[in-house]
């Protein structure tokens, strides 16, 4: 914490060292992707889980949650003074030695997932524009202090979000199985695939689907020549998060994602 605390004062005043911590090279972090046409349908929890998943192979993993009323604290907890709301600022003010801001906010779940937690008032990730959102992508990129950021953001075509996804790695897409989040998610397809006609790189490419709260009974997946499916999970009855998350974190199909 002391630690934290004195970073945080001496970003205000260092030098950017970002290219020399990096060597001015290509960053290897991969920026994994969750939304959801349809809601309602577990993202968060899948996100988390798979951030989980992952910081259990030793992989340095951020769960970044940047949805308008999402809370990274539902998932993990870990000690510190800084929130969402000074990342913030100190993106938006263009102040501070970013790099160093970053590691003075970020946390730590015991479980070995980084997170930041969530801002002081909801207000202000709602101030965090789509070019906000990118510059704190390649930022967290070229830090090259995570193997991993798991991003965890509100659904949207606009133009601002694409530009967002074209950050991303992988865009991983979430159903439940049921007809409506199927058809909306075949609709939100058939649009993504007229929008990026005029993109100068492909985000189809980067798209797979993954299922969750899945029933045998009434579930059904959408046609396999549409979207890469990955597999699915149940869902999972009278459980508590914790349980939730901890059953979730065990499916093999995270290791699928590219």
């Amino acid at each position: 914490m002391i630690y934290k605390r004195i970073l945080d004062v001496y970003s205000e005043t260092a030098k950017d060292v970002v290219e020399k911590k990096t060597g001015g090279g290509t960053s290897i972090t991969r920026v994994l992707c969750f939304s959801a046409p349809a809601g309602g349908v577990g993202v968060s929890s899948l996100a988390a889980a798979c951030a989980l998943h992952l910081a259990g192979q030793n992989h340095r993993v951020l769960y970044l949650n940047l949805e308008r009323f999402g809370s990274a604290e539902e998932y993990f907890t870990g000690d510190g003074a800084f929130t969402m709301t000074d990342v913030i600022y100190a993106l938006k003010s263009g102040k501070a030695n970013f790099a160093m801001k970053l590691e003075s906010c970020v946390r730590r779940d015991a479980r070995g997932v980084c997170f930041f937690a969530p801002p002081k008032y909801v207000m202000d990730i709602m101030e965090l524009t789509a070019d906000d959102q990118v510059q704190l992508l390649r930022q967290l990129r070229m830090t090259n202090a995570y193997d991993d950021v798991v991003l965890d953001i509100d659904f949207s075509l606009d133009g601002g979000a694409l530009s967002v996804y074209g950050e991303a790695s992988t865009l991983v897409w979430v159903s439940d199985g049921s007809t409506t989040a199927n058809e909306k998610t075949l609709r939100a397809l058939d649009a993504l695939r007229v929008l990026e006609s005029r993109l100068p790189d492909s985000l189809e490419r980067k798209l797979c689907l993954i299922y969750n709260k899945f029933s045998n009974k009434g579930g059904v997946t959408v046609p396999e020549n549409t979207i890469r499916s990955l597999g699915g999970a149940p869902r999972f009855d009278h459980a508590t998060t914790a349980q939730v998350l901890g059953k979730l974190a065990e499916k093999t199909f995270f290791d699928m994602i590219e």
